[in-house]
């Protein structure tokens, strides 16, 4: 079953924010997130991440 989309992206189900994450204490990570999101991560410059949250206007947790 796919959903009719959100107000954000009509055509694209589910989707409300792409975040990128760079992550120190994988454990914590896993506690705090959820089934529902999609995670990708990589290595990099340690700034990007958050500029990108802020972008986005959501939240960045470094862990």
């Amino acid at each position: 079953m796919v959903s009719r989309g959100n107000p954000r992206h009509e055509n694209i189900p589910f989707c409300e924010f792409i975040l990128f994450l760079k992550l120190k204490d994988l454990s914590g990570f896993f506690e705090h997130v959820s089934c529902d999101h999609v995670i990708i991560i990589y290595g990099g410059h340690r700034s990007e991440p958050a500029i990108l949250a802020k972008t986005l206007n959501s939240d960045y947790l470094k862990f």
